[in-house]
């Protein structure tokens, strides 16, 4: 039967009875019993709302409690039951008193935490309370000796769950992703996001991703534990699509620091792979991540960066994709053209000679591409292309009636 009626089971009267036989037989049935409830456990808020009034919540708790008491198949059973009840109600299970037993689980003076099982259950119910509690401080402070723990662990399904678990605290808040640079994490996970096993390394990078996207202090501890260079070998290699759209927006989070960390992006030999993505990938999606890494560096108007992006082929890169049909695309693609512009200028002040990106669009037939862009049905790629006209190119009065 591949969906039991759940629902029919706990309309009738048997969680009522369950819990008394509980407390009277052997072990063996106690099992029995104790399995009953875990598997209606693994069902949605409105199966799962029943069982948080049984008694088997409260032995849940007192199991994992005094593990060394209990037989360890008991303890399986007290961790799995605790995980899907917090898939459901996290919060419940937090009021309960759920965070010291699993602090104890993993302590190294704890003789139980040599079960790998045991370490298994820890660290996937600490992913699924950290997933819903993320904004929690006092919460998350509880929670990160644990994961600082399991993050180290020699499995990768432990790694795995606690790499998930940084990821979730650090994409929620900015004092999440302070919390965890003041442990010994952000080293590990710059040493993970290389593992061959994406269940491992992709939450790594998330993780570092959403680190450098917050402030300009958090981005540079990153960056001093190694973080671009780390990312030199996964850039070149990158296949996933997935993998290669998380590289992309990591270095757009990293060029939209301050100039010292774009420069260490631009030390780099990542750039001309980027440029490759955005040429060639099939998916948009990764071709527009790639295009804000450019829009990034070009924004801060600085004549050497742009040049060595010039120099690059980009603005070739980006006259081939003015004919997509992708509205963000061509908007990033139209702004990061009119940053281009704006250092010409500054070049053309300095040595007193004409804006030679200006030059050059003309030359190679990009400003006709952009006034066929005048007729865009987006108003918005309409405004951007008329904003970079109009201020570095002559239009025709017809773009101005139309406009």
């Amino acid at each position: 039967m591949t969906n039991p009626p759940i629902d029919k089971l706990l309309q009738e009267p048997l969680l009522e009875y369950i819990g008394p036989l509980y407390k009277q037989t052997h072990k063996d049935m106690q099992y029995d019993l104790f399995w009953i409830i875990h598997n209606l456990s693994i069902g949605d808020e409105i199966e799962v709302k029943p069982l948080l009034e049984t008694y088997f919540l409260e032995e849940a708790l007192d199991i994992i409690s005094v593990p060394e008491t209990k037989e360890a198949r008991f303890v399986d059973l007290a961790l799995s039951f605790i995980g899907n009840i917090c898939c459901t109600d996290s919060e419940i299970m937090i009021a309960k008193g759920v965070i010291p037993p699993l602090i104890k689980l993993t302590n190294y003076q704890n003789e139980l935490r040599k079960d790998v099982r045991i370490r298994m259950y820890v660290a996937w119910i600490t992913s699924r309370i950290t997933k819903a509690q993320a904004k929690d401080r006092n919460i998350i402070n509880q929670f990160l000796p644990i994961i600082e723990t399991c993050i180290y662990d020699e499995d990768t399904q432990i790694q795995s769950d606690a790499t998930w678990s940084v990821h979730y605290i650090c994409a929620a808040s900015e004092h999440g992703i302070q919390m965890v640079l003041e442990t010994s994490i952000t080293k590990q996970l710059v040493s993970l996001m290389m593992h061959p096993e994406e269940t491992i390394s992709l939450p790594a990078l998330k993780a570092l991703g959403d680190i450098v996207r917050g402030n300009d202090y958090q981005t540079q501890q990153v960056i001093n534990v190694g973080f671009i260079n780390a990312l030199i070998p996964l850039i070149h290699k990158a296949k996933v699509p997935s993998m290669i759209s998380e590289l992309c927006w990591i270095l757009g989070n990293l060029t939209a620091g301050d100039i010292n960390q774009t420069e260490e992006v631009l030390k780099t030999n990542m750039i001309p792979t980027i440029i490759q993505f955005l040429r060639n990938a099939n998916k948009m999606d990764i071709k527009i991540d790639a295009a804000y890494v450019f829009a990034n560096i070009l924004q801060h108007h600085h004549i050497p960066f742009t040049t060595y992006l010039i120099q690059q082929n980009l603005m070739d890169v980006f006259s081939e994709l003015l004919t997509s049909t992708s509205i963000k695309l061509l908007k990033i693609i139209l702004d990061s053209l009119y940053d281009i512009l704006m250092v010409g200028d500054k070049m053309a002040l300095h040595n007193h000679i004409t804006n030679q990106y200006a030059q050059y669009m003309i030359d190679k037939q990009i400003v006709d591409k952009i006034e066929y862009l005048l007729y865009h049905d987006n108003i918005d790629v309409q405004g951007a292309a008329k904003r970079l006209l109009h201020h570095y190119f002559t239009a025709d009065e017809e773009d101005d009636e139309l406009m």
